[in-house]
Parts: C-alpha cells; sequence; structure tokens
C-alpha cells in the first residue's frame, strides 16, 4: 500500500559530498512535501493548496491535514513514455558496497539481519533563511562526507538519502549489502566518530537491527537497492526519540554488539507501529578494547592437551617467567571458551581482557596502550595528566631504573610527563 504527498515550490538541490555523493532536497517547500505526504493514509494522494490551484476543480476534494485529498485523476493525464537507460558515473554516485554488487551481477534478493541507522540533518530551512544557498549545501555536503567517511572506515555503507523535515536524513546499514562481522558494533562507530567531528548543522541518529528484506527495486530504467522491514522503521523512530548530537540504540542492537559503548538507558516508550513499549538506551563513549561480555556457562568437554598448555604458560606467568600464547583456529571452534574456562580456575591471577579491534588498526601501540592503561587503572578517556602520574607510580613501583625512559611510554599510554635528559638526546 501507498500514501502519496505533492507540493508545487521552490526546492534547493545540494549534490553533496566528497568521495561519495548525495542528491538532497531541502528547504521549507520540502518540509511541507514531507508534511503532507504525512497526512496521507495508505491509499490517499493528498497534495498542497498550491498544487491544487494547477488541478481541475472536480479531482480535489476535503481538507486532510495541512493538505488536500485528490479524489481522482484528470481527464486528460496525458501518457509517460519509459526514458532510455542510460550509463552513469558509479565511482562517487554510487555506494561502494552498492557498486561491487551491481558489477558482480548479483541480483539475488534476500532476507538477512542488517543493523540500520537514521540519521537525521536538522536545521537546514533556518540555516538557508540565515546564511543562502551556498553555505547551506557546504554544510550538507561536510556533514554527508563525514559520515560517509566515517562509514567506510567501518565496513558501513552510507545506502541512500532522503527528505526529512527541516533537514535531510542519510540511512546506513551494516551487513547489507555486504555482510561484516558485528555489525551492529560498526554501525555505532561509525556513526559516534561522525558524530564526533565539529558539524556544521546538528544531527541525531537511531540505530537497531534485525531482519530486512534486501534487493533492489524499480523500473527497467531506475532501480535502486535497498532494504524493507521493520527493523527499518524502528530505526526511524528510534531517530525521532534522539536529541541533536545523540545515538538512540534499540536494546536488541546494544546486546549483540561486539563493541562495548557507555550507555543510558531510556524509560520504556510507546512508538507508532509497535503494541509494546520499545527499550533503548542513549549511546556515549566506546569502551576501548572491552570484547564481548562474559559467556553464558556451559559445561566444558576435552581439549585436555590444550589445556595443559594453557595451564603451563599461566604458572610460568605467576612464578615470574612471562610468555605469550597464540590460539588459532577457525570461528565457532572454541577458542574463547578455551581461555575462559583456564582463567575460571585461575581467579587469583589479575586479568586485562582486551580485544583487538578492526577500527583501531592505523593506532600505533593499541594493544599496549590498553594493558597499560588498565593496570594504571584508567578508564575510558582519562586526563593525560593524571595518566602520567599513574605512570610515573607504576615504574617507580617495578622498575624505577626505567624512569628516565618514562616519556617514550607516555607517548604509548597517551599520557603527559616531564621531559628527561636521556630521551631528549635520542636522534
Amino acid at each position: 500500500k501507498i500514501s502519496q504527498g505533492a507540493h508545487t515550490g521552490t526546492f534547493h538541490l545540494v549534490l553533496a559530498g566528497e568521495h561519495q555523493r548525495e542528491l538532497l532536497v531541502i528547504g521549507p517547500d520540502a518540509t511541507l512535501v514531507t508534511d503532507i505526504e504525512g497526512a496521507a493514509t495508505a491509499g490517499q494522494v493528498v497534495v498542497s493548496r498550491t498544487t491544487a490551484a494547477h488541478l481541475p476543480d472536480a479531482v480535489i476534494g476535503g481538507d486532510i491535514g495541512p493538505g488536500l485529498l485528490v479524489r481522482r485523476l484528470p481527464d486528460d493525464v496525458g501518457t509517460f513514455d519509459a526514458p532510455a537507460a542510460t550509463e552513469l558515473d558509479r565511482s562517487t554516485l554510487v555506494p561502494a558496497a552498492v557498486r561491487r554488487r551491481a558489477e558482480s551481477g548479483e541480483k539475488d534478493a534476500e532476507h538477512r539481519k542488517v543493523a540500520v541507522g537514521f540519521v537525521h540533518v536538522l536545521g537546514v530551512d533556518e540555516h538557508l533563511a540565515e546564511h543562502g544557498p551556498d553555505r547551506t549545501a557546504e554544510a550538507l555536503s561536510q556533514v554527508t562526507t563525514a559520515f560517509a567517511t566515517a562509514a567506510d572506515a567501518a565496513d558501513v555503507c552510507l545506502l541512500a538519502s532522503d527528505l526529512a523535515p527541516d533537514g535531510a536524513k542519510l540511512i546506513l546499514t551494516a551487513g547489507a549489502p555486504e555482510a561484516v562481522e558485528d555489525a551492529e558494533g560498526r554501525l555505532l562507530v561509525a556513526a559516534s566518530e561522525a558524530l564526533d567531528r565539529d558539524l556544521p548543522l546538528p544531527v541525531r541518529v537511531g540505530a537497531h537491527v534485525g531482519h530486512v528484506f534486501a534487493s533492489e527495486v524499480g523500473a527497467p530504467w531506475r532501480h535502486v537497492y535497498t532494504v524493507i522491514g521493520d527493523a527499518v522503521n524502528l530505526s526511524a523512530r528510534l531517530m525521532g526519540k534522539a536529541e541533536p548530537g545523540q545515538i538512540v540504540a534499540s536494546a536488541a542492537l546494544l546486546e549483540r554488539t561486539a563493541t562495548p559503548f557507555e550507555t543510558t538507558e531510556l524509560e520504556p516508550f510507546m512508538v507508532k507501529g509497535k503494541r509494546q513499549p520499545q527499550r533503548a538506551s542513549i549511546v556515549g563513549d566506546r569502551l576501548e578494547g572491552r570484547g564481548r561480555t562474559e559467556q553464558l556457562r556451559s559445561p566444558f568437554v576435552g581439549r585436555a592437551g590444550e589445556v595443559a598448555v594453557l595451564d603451563a604458560a599461566l604458572a610460568g606467568a605467576t612464578s615470574g617467567h612471562g610468555s605469550c600464547v597464540d590460539l588459532v583456529g577457525p570461528p565457532g571452534i572454541g577458542k574463547s571458551r578455551l581461555v575462559d574456562e583456564v582463567l575460571q580456575r585461575s581467579r587469583a591471577v589479575e586479568r586485562i581482557r582486551i580485544t583487538c579491534e578492526p577500527f583501531q588498526t592505523s593506532l600505533p601501540y593499541f594493544v599496549a596502550r590498553l594493558v597499560f592503561r588498565r593496570l594504571m587503572r584508567l578508564e575510558g578517556h582519562a586526563d593525560r595528566v593524571e595518566a602520567g602520574r599513574r605512570l610515573d607510580e607504576l615504574v617507580r613501583h617495578i622498575s624505577p631504573d626505567q624512569l628516565p625512559w618514562l616519556p617514550l611510554l607516555a607517548d604509548v599510554v597517551e599520557a603527559d610527563c616531564e621531559p628527561t635528559p636521556e630521551v631528549d638526546g635520542l636522534d
């Protein structure tokens, strides 16, 4: 079933972004279109009074919200000739993941689990009135580029854009068109890193995960790859619960992610199309290196040889002889469960659990920083001066002869400390 809204007016078209470009339709008249379409129910066409003035009186019905109902087609509609198919420069106008799918020739429609994010860029109408179309276009381009760049870095697809009241919407997907590990975490990472930038317009984000229908849809001369389903709708509803600068994510998404974040739970709330109250949280800072929550306890069977190797390594560590164990195997074979079993039997040993993340592959010493910061009892994004003080205490306690080289360690753990002649004298 379809509802439609139409309005005749002045619209601003912005081809926003750099390496990925989105055609955004903005302005007060675009906002009015969304209001009129929102007033229409399934099977209705509602038009503004401006559009109605161009139509015969006989086709116009009564008031529907801010518009008028179209009762029937005009008599002289004419015919529509389908345009010939044209080739476009896909390098910037089609998302990279969709481009790869098209070039592979894959056309299968499928149901799959996908993490979906809706991004609402706000304040566009006011910005347009105050600063004019050129500066507004530049602001929208900066926002689009920020989300496209963050999405690419996290293997998330900036799938599409759409009209939105007082602005524009961007749609992010993780897990479609291409499957990825930890789609939920990747979506949150992309959204939070984009929001952390100095954006020229207010932005809010909603995120949810669920089964969708994913396919190309449209006519032979124009079709798009899209995702459809309840998960998409709920993601848009959650976007409406977020304040500017916030990400609101469903409980379902946060329970599945392997990339934990600080969260503030919201009171359960009702949304359109749902009979039960929805649970969601405001997403805060990422908790680096934490990995998944502890596994469900299940009986442990076998692996006697592997357990003996790990027990021996653990015994050596507790006696002061460190070593490193590299545990390798295909997904699902039980690597995490094996490590968990050995550590559960050795609770007297201090354990530091960290996770290497694909989002941090470009950061030197990332794992070392996490280890040291755990040892210094520093959580999250601790102050650099406090980190320097804790580092000094730790080195004085463990290995005071290394104090001349403290600034080198400070670089690793992102801490501030006083310079030393020994480090200053290095090449």
